[in-house]
Formats: C-alpha cells, structure tokens, sequence
C-alpha cells in the first residue's frame, strides 16, 4: 500500500470520530449555555490566528472551515445540521489555525463560549468524550494532511533557530512547515511579507545562519 493509500484510508477509517452528529439528548445539554445566532451567507464566524474561541454547533444550513494559502482559500471541512465547527486549539487557548464562514443564503447556531465550553467538556460526560475525541482526531487529519499548510517558518538553511522552532511546534503536535529562504517558496513568501535580504557572499554565511527564524500564520 503507498502513502497516499494508506492516507486515504486513514481518513476514511476516522472520518465518523472527526465529524460525528449530535443526538438530541446532547443538544438538549449543551443548549443552556449557548447562545443561539442566525448568520448570512458570507458572515465569518471564526478566523484564523484567533484565541479562546467557543464551539459552534449547526442547527440549520451551512458552514465551511477553511485556509487561505497563498491567496487562495483550501477549504477543510463543511459543517451541516447537528454538526460543531471546533478545533483543539480551543481546549488549550492557543491559535485556531483555520478560518470559517457562512456558505448557506442563511444558517442557525448555538454560539458555546470558551470558559463554557469547557465547564461543559469537565462536568457532561455524555458530550465531553463526543466532543474531545473529535477535535483531537481532527488535529491528526490535519497534521497528515500534505497540502495543510499551517504555520509556516520561514528560516535561513543554516538557522539554528528555524530548526528549534520546528522542533518545539512538532513536539506539541501544531501543524506547520519549515520553508527554506533560500528555495522558490521561501522567495515567494518573502516577497509577499516585504521582507528582504542582502547579497551575501561566501564570507558572510555566518551572518545568514544567524538571522532570526520568521513564523507565518495565513
């Protein structure tokens, strides 16, 4: 079996503990401490680099999450009736890595705030384990996933800091990629941030090690 067949069947094997759909006992649960939003087509509901985000359940129409690399928006998942948009970031207060918004003419929504959100994971088991195991399994899609670009670094060959910024964000499982300044992606985004570098010649490799290691969110 290749990678990409094995990638594919990863995804199909973990596709129901990604995206389940909540029954009518949880929503009844998890009602309370929501408050309830109609959107419109267009209307963001979360965007990427954002922190202490709540959860988003669908009671009705449509909502895409998505990435935007390079300009061009990749979408990662579609959100219909009874499913929750999240991410794990939201358990940890750290940077959802993606965006989203409303593709419906409209769409209905209980709105969870962080702090409830996690009251609720602590205190309801009939949802918590529902709700954690999906956000985690969603985490390792993502980091499987060859074409999610995440974080990216931005980082000299040589930079001894680029590296231990890779190192740091593998061990705590946050999907990135480490890109070369001196390759045609790495030109690319440096062209697209304004950033810039001298001529340098054999003398001054030292220097080009040294420079600082630069991380990009889209």
């Amino acid at each position: 079996m290749t990678d990409e067949e094995q990638d594919e069947q990863f995804y199909r094997d973990t596709e129901s503990i990604a995206f389940p759909k909540l029954n009518d006992h949880q929503l009844s649960l998890l009602e309370p401490l929501a408050e309830r939003r109609v959107m419109k087509r267009g209307d963001v509901l979360f965007k990427a680099g954002q922190r202490n985000l709540g959860l988003a359940i669908v009671l009705r129409g449509e909502i895409d999450a998505f990435e935007t690399r390079d300009g061009t928006e990749y979408n990662l998942a579609t959100a219909r009736e009874r499913d929750f948009m999240g991410d794990v970031s939201m358990l940890q207060g750290t940077s959802i890595l993606g965006s989203s918004r409303v593709t419906s003419e409209e769409a209905e929504i209980l709105l969870i705030p962080a702090a409830e959100l996690r009251r609720a994971l602590a205190e309801i088991p009939a949802v918590s384990k529902t709700i954690v195991d999906a956000l985690i399994m969603r985490r390792r899609r993502l980091r499987r996933d060859r074409e999610f670009a995440g974080m990216r670094i931005l980082a000299n060959r040589d930079a001894r800091d680029g590296h231990q910024l890779d190192d740091f964000l593998d061990k705590n499982r946050i999907p990135h990629r480490l890109v070369e300044f001196e390759s045609e992606q790495g030109q690319a985004l440096s062209e697209r941030f304004h950033l810039s570098t001298p001529v340098l010649h054999h003398s001054s490799k030292t220097s080009l090690a040294a420079r600082p290691a630069l991380a990009v969110a889209n």
